[in-house]
């Protein structure tokens, strides 16, 4: 119980702000913001941070380890009560609640052979994903790591099959010690090894910080990008995705000027948003039960998410980060330096701030691109002609590299 007193203090070209997310809002009076802060002995500020902010908007000062109850089917999560019964109607009893990461994962009990798991996020305080299966395993604290079987059938976190016994229920999943494969065990001894699912590090961390804009987990995204990245590209994101990504979509699929919006990225026409953009219930093989509604809910097994549009976001890794998207073709340079882009028309323009995105409503081709996104931040360019991210994979997310 020290003593509390107020003094003047000031920044100086030494203070340490790598821990501060928009620098530039420290020069502005308003709107007002608190920060944490070190001071010297000559009254200079010598280190500032961020205030880490809570789900329902006030500040927070310290991790409170969460109060966790469950009774039937309902969960207590501190002091809100969650009925797991919206949210599906295959479970008919809570056997399990644990916290990993930044996830309340909830384990119901289905029959002794499938579970139905309820992901809650600890930012946001909803349930967005939700897992029909067995055997969920995933690595450190990471729930985006999670394979998890349907009788005879291993998934990834996105609902893609990554494997399949040779018809034997699987009993049990681990992950190599280095983390490349997933080792499955069937109820008759036989054991079967698949690659592990392709990481989406970069693309998840990105959802962590739009779910909970702290610095840290903007680090945490920035981290995966390399010297010289402009921008972040991710296309075709499964709904639970869609649900985050706070921007109204403009429809490029014809050449008309749309400008849209997106977050801090200039003004345009209004064309819906990700939670306008259909029911995920029922996708593919499932037995889902959500809606976009839901943020993500329904999952199920084998879920391929066909039932959201397609289209693509550009992330800003800067402040007065300058976009272009061009319509086209491809050609070929003839210096031997890879492809060049034939614009036809420009279909919008817009200037970013930091951390912010913008999405487009369009049909990706898995050919020869018709849109080519133009990024020009703090001197350097680049260019992402939108096509799928990877062939091989489910990986939807890439840092854009100068040109």
């Amino acid at each position: 119980k020290g003593d509390i007193r107020l003094i003047s203090a000031k920044l100086t070209e030494d203070t340490d702000t790598s821990l501060v997310f928009d620098t530039d809002r420290m020069n502005n009076a308003f709107p007002l913001k608190m920060y944490s802060f070190r001071t010297d002995s000559a009254g200079s500020i010598s280190a500032v941070s961020d205030i880490k902010e809570s789900a329902y908007g006030a500040y927070d000062m310290g991790d409170i380890k969460p109060e966790l109850e469950y009774d039937g089917m309902v969960l207590k999560y501190n002091g809100m009560d969650y009925d797991l019964t919206m949210y599906g109607p295959a479970a008919n009893a809570i056997m399990d609640v644990q916290q990993v990461g930044e996830w309340i994962l909830i384990e119901g009990h289905v029959n002794p052979h499938v579970s139905f798991y309820y992901l809650l996020n600890i930012y946001t305080g909803n349930i967005e994903k939700t897992i029909e299966g067995a055997n969920l395993t995933w690595m450190d604290d990471d729930l985006t790591t999670t394979v998890y079987s349907a009788y005879d059938a291993v998934y990834d976190f996105k609902g893609s099959i990554i494997g399949r016994t040779d018809g034997g229920e699987v009993c049990e999943l681990k992950f190599a010690e280095n983390g490349s494969k997933v080792k499955a065990e069937d109820f008759d001894g036989n054991k079967f090894s698949f690659d592990a699912p392709e990481k989406d590090a970069a693309t998840y961390r990105y959802m962590s910080y739009l779910r909970y804009p702290s610095v840290e987990n903007w680090n945490a995204f920035i981290d995966q990008a390399s010297d010289g990245d402009v921008a972040f590209a991710i296309v075709n994101p499964p709904m639970d995705m869609v649900n985050l990504l706070p921007v109204q979509y403009p429809d490029v699929n014809k050449d008309d000027s749309l400008t849209g919006t997106g977050t801090n990225a200039g003004n345009g026409t209004d064309a819906g948003t990700g939670t306008d953009a259909g029911s995920n219930s029922d996708a593919g093989n499932s037995s889902g039960t959500g809606t976009g509604e839901d943020l993500g809910t329904g999952t199920g097994i084998g879920n391929d998410y066909e039932e959201y549009p397609e289209g693509f976001y550009i992330v800003a890794l800067e402040n007065d980060t300058v976009l272009r998207v061009d319509s086209g073709e491809p050609s070929f340079s003839e210096e031997g330096n890879g492809f060049l882009w034939n614009s036809s028309s420009t279909l919008d323009t817009s200037k970013m701030k930091k951390g912010s995105v913008r999405g487009y409503r369009s049909v990706v081709p898995e050919g020869i691109p018709d849109k080519c996104v133009f990024i020009s931040s703090k001197g350097r360019e680049g260019m992402f002609m939108v096509t799928p991210i990877s062939g091989e994979s489910n990986r939807c997310g890439e840092f854009i590299p100068t040109k």
